[in-house]
C-alpha cells in the first residue's frame, strides 16, 4: 500500500494566502474589540459597516462552517 506524503508536503499558495487572510481577519476583528469600532467589510460591490460582535460572529461561523467542510 502506497501512503500519501500530504502531510509532508508544504502548504500551497492559495492554504497560504487564505491563512494569511483569516489572520488578517482575526487582528481586525481584534482591534475593533479592543477600541470599539466597526469592520467596514465590501460585500456585494457595497461598503458594510459591522459591529464587532457581528463581525465576530460571522468571522466564527465561518470557521466552523470550513472546518466542517475540510
Amino acid at each position: 500500500m502506497i501512503r500519501s506524503n500530504h502531510e509532508n508536503e508544504p502548504p500551497s499558495m492559495d492554504e497560504k494566502i487564505a491563512a494569511a487572510c483569516r489572520d488578517a481577519g482575526e487582528q481586525a476583528i481584534e482591534l475593533a474589540e479592543r477600541t470599539g469600532t466597526e469592520i467596514v467589510v465590501w460585500r456585494d460591490g457595497k461598503i458594510v459597516r459591522l459591529s464587532a460582535t457581528v463581525a465576530r460572529a460571522e468571522f466564527n461561523q465561518k470557521q466552523e462552517r470550513s472546518s466542517d467542510n475540510g
